[in-house]
């Protein structure tokens, strides 16, 4: 009998431990995760791809796939609210990097920034003078975020940053952002 309570206990376990590593991505397990986070209201904030393979040239550097992509999401596993770009092929023209280095390096921002709907995106790692890392997605003007409207304008723009709740997975969000800003 206590068999089989330890049994049944330890497969709850594996299931709960299994949907919360998995909840906090929206990338499917054979792309790549370049940033993702839970955020407070509980959604989730992902960057998921395939620009780099998982080999390194001869200096160490990750080396591009023949078909980079990119793509945005936001939402929860049952639904992505957001997907950016919807397509795949040439994604990774809809993106743009900023690095931000102040104060001889205390102020410290990594970015990947794109307008969609005439709005401005940009998913960040942020650590300020006071070292409060910021980790989210901040949305308002393009212009804000240096990026050119093109079609749909707006008399109002959303001013908004969602943070995530706990530490991003950025493993691999810093070699992209490098990559993106060459």
């Amino acid at each position: 009998m206590y068999k089989n309570i330890f049994v049944t206990i330890g497969l709850l376990l594996l299931i709960m431990t299994d949907v919360a590593a998995g909840a906090s991505t929206l990338c499917k397990k054979s792309e790549k995760v370049y940033f993702s986070c839970a955020t407070n209201g509980g959604k989730i904030i992902s960057l998921c791809g395939e620009v780099f393979s998982n080999d390194k040239d001869e200096f160490g550097n990750p080396i591009e796939m023949d078909s980079p992509w990119l793509q945005y999401r936001f939402g929860s596993p049952r639904k992505i609210e957001l997907s950016y770009p919807r397509q795949k092929k040439d994604s990774l023209k809809s993106f743009k990097a900023e690095i931000i280095r102040a104060q001889g390096g205390d102020i410290r921002l990594d970015s990947i920034v794109f307008a969609n709907g005439g709005i401005g995106y940009s998913v960040e790692h942020v650590v300020p003078d006071t070292q409060e890392v910021f980790e989210g997605v901040s949305v308002g003007d393009p212009r804000d975020f240096d990026i050119k409207i093109l079609g749909k304008t707006r008399k109002k723009y959303p001013n908004d940053r969602i943070q995530c709740a706990e530490p991003a997975d950025t493993r691999n969000f810093f070699s992209l952002v490098d990559y993106i800003a060459k």
